[in-house]
């Protein structure tokens, strides 16, 4: 879509690097060339963009479903005719560009009798009256269309006969990623079936995040599919030349084995199989470099919040592909996926801020696996985290869970806990961020700290992390009789609140339950750590 008006017409104004003309145009007399406008990064559908295309400076109209890097066919108005007048009053002008003009043609037409043997014609891209001349098909994966543009029956549409294809059969530009990504294998060649791919991922990405139809396969309205109901859902997409793409045990990958389970719209979305399974172009179960690249370039560049350089994505490509085999399987991808999209500055590795996004300790992760000590965890000391297994006893794993929790936090092992370490420990206690204020933890710190060293034993840590699940209605720093006695209900303890309330408010602050907790403990609260 261009603007309406007059354009500007500036003396040499050269084509923008995004145009390029449609070679081979057969036109008719006072016709005007198409050409190709890429959509430049940034631009999303309805947006326009300016562009210069023969001098004039235009203004495009994005359609709804085009992307960036994909190419529109625009067809630019008639330049304005602002030199002709200045020609028509400059007589001798014109009667020296006449005889120059005359001269040319003596000069080429004596060349051309000197030499007898005739130029070489190369077409590489049918005429145009093939798209005019030929009724297209109503579907565009018509395999006996598509084989009219292979000019050089090769098998294959090159790049410039496969940009005359579809701006044959897409007039008003394709909604296909470019080029480029449909050539799968990087050949520089696109066969019927490269493109037959293509046009059904494009579709398959439309249609799996169109929220609506999914839900409308939630036929008990619970917010989620059953496998049930999944298995219809995805049959009805993957349908036709797809419909053996369920794979067998769909039931494991998407709903861990559970039939009660259900599967909401997101979590199908960016499930790692899905995502996968969208950007295998040649259907092998595996990622080439250049399906990576399209996953993260094209289809799913949306989950990046970061750009990433070309270098970057190479160094994700080479450290995702585990065992070097030039490909990434679905182990690989699962935990490559992950650490791409939760990189959120994209430098290539998590630091503590990113880590504690996903686990409410990321302390003990960088203990664990920042090998090298520089503070952040690198895409292999991540893998290394990944494949730990954790069901392995650890050798300071007991019986009592508030010891175990308590280990688990003593990141560097020296039997305390300090103030970084309580902080993501009370992370981990909250239900939300909100619980854990930093007014909250500075009080928690300085009330269990009774001898300033900035640390807190195993005691006053018990006590504290009681407090803390005592106070719930609501979690304001002191404790209710009401709270209280629940607590002594659930506990089955007798112990008295009244006892506990030196001040007699009608609340139990932290000091107060921390002295007197340690009372009827027999521990002197004086002498914690």
């Amino acid at each position: 879509a261009i603007t309406q008006g007059r354009p500007e017409v500036p003396e040499s104004s050269p084509d923008s690097d995004i145009v390029t003309k449609i070679p081979g145009q057969d036109l008719a007399p006072g016709e005007q060339p198409a050409y190709m406008v890429k959509i430049p990064e940034g631009v999303i559908g309805g947006e326009r963009f300016p562009v210069t295309i023969s001098g004039q400076k235009l203004t495009i109209t994005c359609p709804e479903m085009a992307q960036p890097g994909m190419s529109v066919r625009v067809v630019p108005p008639p330049p304005p005719r602002n030199g002709a007048t200045c020609l028509n009053q400059n007589k001798p002008l014109r009667a020296f560009l006449f005889f120059a003009m005359l001269l040319a043609v003596c000069a080429a037409a004596v060349g051309l009798a000197l030499w007898q043997k005739p130029a070489p014609v190369t077409t590489t891209v049918p005429p145009r009256d093939v798209c005019k001349n030929t009724e297209k098909p109503l579907d565009p994966k018509n395999k006996e269309f598509f084989s009219k543009f292979d000019t050089d029956s090769s098998g294959g549409l090159s790049f410039t006969e496969y940009s005359a294809f579809i701006d044959c059969l897409y007039e008003d530009g394709s909604s296909l990623p470019p080029k480029e990504w449909c050539d799968s294998n990087g050949d520089e060649e696109i066969t019927f079936n490269e493109y037959e791919a293509c046009v059904d991922m494009t579709d398959i990405i439309l249609w799996s995040e169109d929220r609506e139809n999914y839900n409308s396969f939630d036929l008990d309205k619970s917010g989620g599919l059953t496998p049930d109901e999944f298995q219809k859902y995805y049959q009805n997409i993957f349908k036709g030349a797809f419909a053996y793409r369920l794979p067998d045990n769909y039931l494991d990958i998407y709903f861990g084995g559970d039939k009660n389970a259900e599967l909401t719209h997101n979590k199908f979305v960016y499930h790692p199989y899905t995502t996968l399974d969208l950007v295998d172009m040649d259907r092998d179960g595996v990622l080439s470099k250049q399906e990576f690249l399209l996953a993260f370039r094209w289809a799913f560049r949306s989950l990046i919040k970061h750009p990433m350089s070309d270098e970057m994505f190479d160094q994700y490509f080479v450290e995702g592909d585990e065992n070097a085999d030039g490909k990434i399987s679905f182990d690989e991808w699962e935990t490559l996926l992950t650490f791409i999209v939760k990189d959120e500055d994209g430098d290539g590795k998590f630091s503590r801020d990113e880590l504690g996004g996903m686990f409410c300790n990321p302390g003990k992760y960088l203990a664990l696996f920042d090998n090298d000590g520089d503070g952040y965890l690198s895409y292999k000391e991540y893998l290394a985290m990944d494949r730990h297994d954790w069901s392995k006893t650890d050798e300071e794993q007991t019986n009592d869970i508030f010891r175990d929790e308590y280990n688990s936090f003593d990141y560097d092992h020296d039997g305390f806990i300090s103030r970084d370490e309580l902080f993501d420990n009370m992370k981990c206690w909250a239900t939300s961020v909100a619980e854990t204020p930093a007014a909250m933890m500075d009080l928690y710190m300085a009330v269990g700290d009774r001898n300033g060293d900035a640390r807190i034993g195993f005691a006053e840590w018990s006590f504290l992390k009681l407090f803390y699940m005592i106070d719930n209605n609501p979690k304001d720093g002191s404790l209710s009789k009401e709270e209280f006695d629940y607590f002594l209900t659930t506990m089955d303890i007798s112990w008295d609140f009244d006892s506990f309330d030196d001040d007699k408010d009608g609340m139990i602050s932290l000091e107060e339950w921390m002295i007197n907790a340690a009372e009827v403990q027999g521990i002197d609260y004086n002498d914690y750590s």
